[in-house]
């Protein structure tokens, strides 16, 4: 049995997951690839302070993203950026 895996497994591996699967239209969308590939970025970011322990920034950084991004944020994350 695996072991449990710690947010911040958990959360690079939404990052890794997130990725913009088309269900119609145009899958080479460019303007949708590049807020996808902004989200990643933001949610690395917030990844990045949080691993520092950097708390305030995290949920800084958090707050100004698009919220249906937010959104993947692991709760275990939240709870803790935003004591």
């Amino acid at each position: 049995m695996k072991a449990p895996s710690t947010p911040a497994q958990e959360f690079a591996q939404v990052i890794t997951d997130y990725q913009w699967e088309c269900e119609r239209g145009d899958p080479s969308n460019k303007e949708m690839l590049a807020m996808f590939a902004s989200d990643r970025k933001a949610m690395r970011q917030v990844l990045m302070h949080y691993v520092k322990g950097d708390m305030a920034k995290a949920h800084e950084l958090a707050r100004h993203m698009d919220t249906a991004a937010r959104d993947y944020i692991p709760q275990r994350i939240w709870d803790d950026i935003t004591k």
